[in-house]
């Protein structure tokens, strides 16, 4: 799955478990759907360092925030591990459901003892392209 995580830069692929969709009829002759799944906590982390990146190519004037916000040894730069030890970003992509057991295997719990994953879901609409 692709998605762009800030506005104006590449969508950033990916991958992700667990995938479902439901689709709800509109009425409408379309339908209303959510997907729900989930990724790798350190890949979320990878792809919003990304994210930020491509954004700051973009908006050079965001360096003196972002680097205030994120640069916690001062040597005026942003790596990935001081991004991702920030209270915000471990809040954000942080795990927040258990999808596997210790051995690695397919095992989702309901108790979330283990927490591995970080859960995402999209809403969209799908309507009828007219032609």
């Amino acid at each position: 799955m692709a998605l762009p995580l800030v506005g104006g830069a590449e969508p950033i692929a990916l991958d992700v478990v667990g995938l479902e969709v439901e689709l709800t009829p509109d009425g409408a002759d379309g339908f209303d759907g959510e997907l729900h799944a989930a990724i790798d906590p350190e890949q979320a982390v990878a792809a919003a360092y990304r994210a930020l990146t491509q954004m700051l190519l973009m908006r050079p004037d965001l360096r003196a925030l972002i680097v205030g916000a994120f640069d916690s040894d001062g040597d005026g730069r942003v790596d990935v591990g001081e991004f991702a030890a920030t209270p915000v970003v471990r809040a954000l992509v942080g795990p927040d459901v258990q999808l596997f057991d210790a051995s690695g295997a397919w095992a989702p719990s309901a108790a979330n003892a283990r927490k591995d994953s970080l859960s995402l879901g999209v809403r969209f609409h799908l309507a009828r392209k007219e032609r």
